[in-house]
């Protein structure tokens, strides 16, 4: 999802926009449970040396011991 409207950092972004965000992003974090061996998908909001609001999903596994 591209918005329209380049917005600088994260809690800068529109409401409606980010919760569009988070809904269009569960889907894809669930398809990547199943196309990669890990335990979970977790979102992380970093990218602090790009001047641009934006979100990354990525598969991990927990480390039991």
């Amino acid at each position: 999802m591209v918005p329209k409207t380049e917005v600088d950092k994260i809690f800068d972004v529109d409401d409606r926009l980010l919760s569009e965000w988070l809904v269009f992003a569960k889907p894809i974090g669930k398809a990547i449970e199943r196309a990669f061996p890990c335990d979970r998908c977790g979102l992380s909001v970093i990218g602090l040396e790009i001047p641009h609001a934006h979100m990354h999903l990525v598969p991990s596994t927990l480390l039991m011991t």
